[in-house]
């Protein structure tokens, strides 16, 4: 049988060093133009609509924006909200309890992948 003790331990090492940089949640609800860019097998940009198999997003490379941001320091646990006007009174207001449920969600996918390395990690070591 091979000793995998090294590796294992390294990938421990690896996981804890991700854990310990993991500091900063973010979420951001962001509402600006956007422009649809259709994707050929290859990734790349296609005018022809028969060969796009995937599309993806683009904001104008000089163009306007309201947001949404939520920061979450995962160590101290301080908040810091940054919105637009039209965010906190405006016409996007009422995107209020989306953006909230997106930090529920974010703060969740965190916690349950948390414990899910911490999790793997005892049975690696458990394993070794």
């Amino acid at each position: 049988m091979v000793d995998r003790t090294k590796e294992v331990n390294d990938l421990l090492d690896n996981v804890a060093t991700a854990i310990k940089n993991l500091v900063t949640l973010r979420v951001a609800t962001v509402v600006c133009p956007l422009t649809v860019i259709a994707l050929d097998d290859t990734g790349h940009p296609t005018e022809d609509p028969t060969k796009a198999v995937d599309w993806k997003l683009a904001p104008p490379p000089a163009g306007t924006a309201d947001a949404w941001c939520t920061e979450i320091n995962l160590l101290n646990g301080q908040i810091r909200d940054t919105l637009t006007q039209q965010f906190a009174t405006g016409a996007y207001a009422s995107l209020t309890d989306f953006h909230k449920s997106q930090v529920t969600q974010a703060k969740d996918i965190v916690h349950n992948n948390i414990d899910a390395l911490i999790s793997l990690a005892k049975s690696v070591k458990d394993f070794i």
